[in-house]
């Protein structure tokens, strides 16, 4: 596709290709996000019995030598405050009243998997996503670990990852982090311009940012990477540019860069979001484009939709060496995915959209929406409070599918 012919123009001046406006005019349309495979439509809930099949069946697996290590995820729900971009299930609230019960709830959780499991179980990676897993004190972040450790074996070179957000994270959170073995930390960064800033409720000056980068590479993270988001308010391709200009100069191992999603009629904070300043989709997808050019001319290799790597990190060289017979796929913070997944916690919509496994039928815990509901029902006993199932039989995600 020549990108020297005459196409649309956007609001802010974006030009595209003519035959790439055609095809956005064609499927500019809302659905499932891509970058989610299978899409969100093809999970649906099972009981908790359905759940203690699963991990038996995992069990008979791992007994007989034919199962990979576990994949954990733990969701923290918890934020101080909302941004408003933000779609992921989260709960504004005092840490003091809600952060002790729900640890409470979750280590119930992790004990009813054990007692499933039958003993310790080879781990290879854990990620803590949110919410915000900072909102938790780093005294709670050492019960966590404490208790991960006393009911699963982490194989010696585990990939132990956590999402944060700088604003909130503070020094002696980082240091806990790599003490109790946290080696790959993703950073909220969104955007450096000052005025979205401001309109999407996230003040993070540069120099916050800059800093926490600075002291998360002291400390010897083995990865430091960095979200980003376009189509919020005021963006263009120029502003836009900026940031991404930045980023390259700080040199993050890996960048995602995600998609608004502008849905208010889902998530009715985002009705506080001028819709009038939204980039249109021409100028959305020029922005893409840009950053995508930016990011491969500046040393990183797009992998998938919307991730980036440096061109020598693991997730770069995996692709290379198997992008003719296998498929690299990711989480959201662009990490290499496992065969057997088990998540717990109250868990938000969209870091919970992948399959465990691609071979033979995967199963996935996930609690109820409600912190409350999940409390309770833990302290009740029971499993697998909501979960997701998927049998992708015969089906082979395309390589550029990915997580977010």
């Amino acid at each position: 596709m020549s990108t020297e012919r005459s196409g649309a123009v956007g609001r802010r001046g974006a030009r595209l290709p003519s035959e790439l406006a055609s095809l956005l005019a064609k499927y500019d349309r809302p659905g499932p996000r891509y970058t989610s495979y299978p899409t969100a439509p093809a999970w649906h809930d099972i009981s908790a019995e359905d759940m203690r099949k699963a991990l038996r069946s995992y069990v008979v697996e791992d007994e007989a030598g034919r199962a990979a290590a576990l994949s954990l995820y733990v969701h923290i729900p918890f934020c101080q405050e909302r941004c408003l971009y933000c779609g992921c299930n989260v709960v504004i609230a005092p840490r003091d009243k809600v952060s002790d019960p729900y640890m409470q709830a979750l280590r119930r959780e992790m004990q009813m998997i054990r007692t499933e499991l039958g003993k310790r179980r080879r781990v290879t990676q854990l990620h803590l996503g949110g919410g915000t897993p900072t909102y938790l004190q780093p005294a709670q972040l050492e019960d966590l670990m404490r208790w991960m450790h006393e009911d699963f074996e982490f194989e010696p070179d585990a990939e132990i990852s956590i999402e944060v957000d700088p604003v909130v994270t503070t020094d002696e959170h980082l240091r806990t982090l790599r003490q109790v073995g946290f080696n790959r930390i993703s950073m909220g960064v969104q955007d450096l311009d000052p005025h979205v800033q401001e309109t999407v409720h996230r003040v993070q000056p540069k120099e916050l940012t800059e800093r926490f980068y600075r002291l998360c590479r002291d400390l010897g993270f083995d990865s430091v990477n960095m979200d980003l988001i376009y189509g919020l308010p005021h963006q263009s391709v120029e502003s836009f540019a900026r940031t991404v200009d930045q980023v390259i100069a700080w040199r993050p191992d890996r960048i995602a860069v995600f998609n608004y999603a502008h849905v208010p009629w889902i998530k009715p904070h985002q009705e506080r979001m001028p819709a009038e300043a939204l980039p249109e989709p021409r100028e959305k997808v020029a922005i893409f484009l840009d950053t995508t050019r930016r990011f491969t001319d500046g040393g990183y290799e797009a992998i998938g939709i919307d991730h980036f790597a440096k061109i020598d990190d693991a997730l770069a060289v995996a692709r290379r060496e198997d992008e003719q017979s296998h498929v690299v796929a990711r989480r959201p913070v662009a990490a290499p995915f496992q065969h057997r997944e088990l998540q717990a916690g109250d868990e938000s919509g969209g870091a919970a959209a992948c399959p465990s496994c691609w071979r033979g039928a995967a199963a996935r815990s996930r609690s109820g929406k409600l912190v409350r509901s999940y409390s309770l029902k833990a302290a009740a006993g029971t499993l697998g409070i909501r979960l997701q199932w998927v049998t992708p039989s015969g089906v082979r995600p395309n390589r550029s599918h990915q997580r977010r």
